[in-house]
């Protein structure tokens, strides 16, 4: 059986540095990636890809952070959220995204920003059945949270549902 979701543990210390790693990774394995940054601007994520060498033209972004920041428009590769995010238009938006670009890869940066939300119970949900709607449709879906989080409920829900779990070490 396939492997389509994982859950990479990062410590804070190296994340930036792992990102383009796992970035790097998933670019290997896939033809149209769709970046979701709930704690950097897209434009930020796209300046730190691309210095470690990340050929983002087959990346499309999905931003969670700049709404509050500035208000910015929606491009044909990038697509802002609303500030703070809803979950409906978060879901809604990735199915457009995978649609619109034939996105076969996700990285979600980072699951340790949902770990602050209320309503904890609902936002398990919402990732257990992403996982599973993701995986049925081939879509390779990377999650990304803090080496820090990983005893968070949300966290261990999710290390549950994906296919595999690796812990990053620091370089």
């Amino acid at each position: 059986m396939a492997k389509y979701s994982y859950l990479f543990e990062v410590p804070s210390i190296s994340y930036a540095e792992n990102l383009v790693s796992i970035s790097k990774t998933v670019f290997a394995h896939s033809h149209q990636t769709c970046y979701i940054t709930l704690n950097k601007t897209a434009g930020m994520v796209k300046n730190m890809l691309q210095d470690g060498g990340v050929f983002t033209a087959s990346y499309s972004f999905i931003d969670g952070i700049s709404a509050a920041l500035f208000a910015p428009v929606s491009t044909k590769d990038t697509y802002y959220l609303k500030y703070p995010i809803q979950l409906h238009e978060l879901e809604t938006t990735i199915w457009t995204m995978i649609r619109a670009q034939r996105t076969d890869s996700i990285v979600f940066d980072s699951l340790s920003t949902f770990t602050t939300y209320p309503n904890q119970e609902d936002i398990i949900r919402f990732f257990h059945k992403l996982i599973a709607q993701l995986s049925e449709q081939h879509i390779i879906v990377v999650f990304v949270c803090l080496l820090e989080d990983t005893q968070k409920p949300l966290i261990a829900h999710v290390a549950m549902s994906v296919d595999e779990v690796q812990e990053v070490r620091g370089r």
